[in-house]
């Protein structure tokens, strides 16, 4: 599809003078969704138990085969089964609410049902099933923010789960997971090894004030980080001369973020700092921006969101936000789209089948602003000068009361009268 994509908008006419779009180099794939796919691997190696599906008539059962020499219990199998012929009976759901009524609590939870295409469901199925055990995801949230930048996030989280399930494969305590766990490693290594045709997430990385090129230089090593920078400063280059001069192309080699996943237990104390490319500022102009902002001291200060540390140093650096405009304005995730995507289903029923693409434009753009408590509404003057008159006390007889005589001779029996 986006092979297909890419031919018509290349051939587009109005294209004309606008550099080739690439597909591959393009493609930044959905990271919660990869972690959420290598999360049912490991599931789905574990427990032999099928996700619930309501379609189907055939009785759900957990797995409770022996293997590893030892008798496992399908423990995330047992759960599903449970919740599901919990909730689909009204009585035994009645009876659980009323057991949790009976001690103390206000308002009583059921059973949650894990669902094949819901990311973390199963985490929640089980968190549930814990949380009410006496009565009878984190990862993937780091890339679901639809207000802050999240792809400079996706590397790390996938090297840090990477390292995590590997440490754990190699420990006797986890043997009977080890299957697994493997099977969830080589999710992780597939995905993890196409973000390398992207340049977007090491520029995402970059373009953190706080970070910059600290992390390759920590946990991949000066070759590496050199590496990054010379694409980096490729990708300035080009898009300096587009702001500053006519359009030019800029060859720009893929990260090299292959095989890194093993490589990530490098020390504070290897990692040195890197000077760029000496050559003079009549042959580079550029480079005294781009050397401003990748070998400055900038921090962020305490609270202060990555968007709004941009948007301050806009003028100092204004082709390095160029760039951040473009790469921290992907998402690491398609949680939001796919939310713009529901609420459009939502809105577009049988009743509202004739509604046209505009009206549902302003529509969704007005929920979204209603919802973030961006509509600042004025008052009309009327409720404005309703207002006022609250203020206004009413003459209740009393000697205290004193009418003001205004230099127009009006006193405060009068309409407009000020009264003290």
């Amino acid at each position: 599809m986006l092979d297909d994509f890419e031919m018509r908008l290349n051939l587009w006419h109005a294209r004309k003078n606008v550099r080739d779009w690439d597909a591959e180099s393009s493609h930044i794939r959905c990271l919660a969704h990869n972690i959420n796919l290598a999360t049912q691997a490991v599931l789905g190696t574990y427990s032999k138990t099928p996700h619930y599906d309501p379609g189907s008539t055939a009785p759900l059962e957990p797995n409770v085969d022996v293997t590893h020499e030892e008798l496992m219990r399908d423990v995330v199998g047992i759960v599903q089964c449970i919740a599901v012929k919990a909730r689909s009976s009204a009585k035994r759901n009645a009876l659980l609410k009323e057991l949790q009524a009976k001690d103390g609590v206000k308002i009583p939870l059921t059973l949650l049902v894990d669902m094949k295409v819901r990311w973390s469901s199963t985490y929640l199925m089980l968190e549930r099933a814990y949380e009410l055990h006496k009565f009878a995801d984190q990862a993937q949230q780091a890339f679901s923010s639809e207000t802050e930048p999240s792809l400079y996030n996706g590397l790390p989280a996938l090297e840090r789960l990477h390292k995590a399930w590997t440490s754990r494969s190699k420990k006797d305590k986890y043997k009977q997971y080890r299957p697994a766990l493997e099977a969830g490693l080589v999710k992780i290594k597939d995905y993890y090894d196409k973000t390398s045709y992207s340049h977007a997430y090491t520029m995402a990385m970059i373009l953190d004030p706080d970070s910059k090129t600290n992390y390759f230089q920590k946990h991949w090593g000066n070759k590496l980080e050199l590496e990054i920078r010379d694409n980096a400063e490729k990708i300035f280059e080009a898009r300096w001369k587009e702001l500053n001069e006519a359009a030019e192309k800029a060859t720009i080699t893929p990260s090299a973020l292959k095989s890194r996943l093993h490589d990530n237990d490098s020390s504070d104390e290897e990692a040195t700092p890197l000077s760029g490319p000496s050559t003079g500022p009549s042959s580079q102009p550029w480079l005294k921006e781009f050397k401003k902002y990748i070998d400055g001291d900038d921090e962020r200060e305490k609270g202060q969101s990555m968007v709004e540390w941009w948007a301050v140093n806009s003028r100092r650096l204004p082709t390095w936000a160029s760039l951040a405009r473009d790469y921290l304005a992907i998402m690491a995730s398609s949680v939001s789209s796919e939310r713009a995507f529901s609420a459009a289903g939502i809105m577009i029923s049988k009743c509202r089948n004739r509604l046209k693409a505009d009206i549902v434009e302003a529509l969704q753009v007005l929920k979204y602003l209603l919802q973030k408590n961006l509509v600042y509404c004025t008052l009309p003057y009327t409720s404005l000068w309703e207002i006022e008159q609250e203020s206004i006390e009413d003459d209740d007889g009393s000697p205290d009361w004193v009418d003001v005589v205004s230099d127009d001779g009006f006193s405060g029996d009068d309409e407009d009268a000020v009264v003290l």
